[in-house]
Formats: structure tokens, C-alpha cells, sequence
């Protein structure tokens, strides 16, 4: 178990960005669900030490829980980028497959005109 001291050193800066801004406004305190002043504004003063190592271990836990949360979160939205490139790609394969198909077609009519108009300059007698 960390001690006590560590602990506060670690989360005191996390606990800091939740109540206020940083550069000395009045700092904000979890503890045991209720929200208690720092020393600041109010200058109520507040014993970093008086916050029991099961809450600090709590906060640290949870604050290790949404940053894996947001490192998966990320890959999610990674994957997602892939799959669309993925889907652009095809779709642009697909642009150019059916520009070709349709000039092949194009052709095709052309020529099946021709074969018709020589067709019927043929003349068939019976004998």
C-alpha cells in the first residue's frame, strides 16, 4: 500500500482540475461524496491528510477506469477511420469499374448498329 503522502501527491493535481483553475482559485475536494472547499477564496483551510487512503485509492481507480475508457474509445474511433478509407477506396474501385462498363456498353451498341446495318443488305433467295 502507497503511503499516504504519495498518494495525495499524485491525485492533488487531479483533484485540483475538478474544483478550479490551477493557478491558485479556490481548489475543490472530493470526500466521501461531498464536495469540500480548499484553501483559497473562502480561506477555509484543508488538510490533504485528513482524506483516507480507501478514497484517494478510489479516485485513482476510477481515474485509471476513464483512461482506459478513453484509450479504447480511441482505438474505436481509429478502427472506424480504417473502415471508412476502406469503404472510400472500394467506392472509388466501384466509380471506375462501372465508368468502364458503361463505355464497353457504349461500344457494344455502336457495333451491334453495325452488324444490323449489314444485315440487311443481305438478301436471301430460296432456290
Amino acid at each position: 500500500v502507497p503511503s499516504l503522502g504519495a498518494a495525495i501527491t499524485s491525485v492533488t493535481p487531479a483533484l485540483r482540475k475538478i474544483g478550479g483553475s490551477s493557478s491558485g482559485g479556490t481548489t475543490l475536494v472530493l470526500l466521501n461524496g461531498h464536495r469540500g472547499p480548499g484553501v483559497g477564496v473562502l480561506g477555509t483551510p484543508f488538510d490533504p491528510g485528513t482524506i483516507p487512503v480507501a478514497a484517494v485509492e478510489r479516485v485513482s481507480a476510477i481515474m485509471a477506469r476513464i483512461s482506459g475508457a478513453s484509450a479504447e474509445q480511441t482505438r474505436g474511433i481509429e478502427q472506424i477511420g480504417l473502415a471508412v478509407s476502406q469503404m472510400d477506396r472500394v467506392t472509388q474501385q466501384n466509380v471506375t469499374l462501372v465508368a468502364a462498363a458503361a463505355e464497353r456498353a457504349e461500344t457494344l451498341e455502336s457495333q451491334a448498329g453495325l452488324l444490323m446495318r449489314e444485315v440487311r443488305e443481305f438478301r436471301l433467295t430460296l432456290q
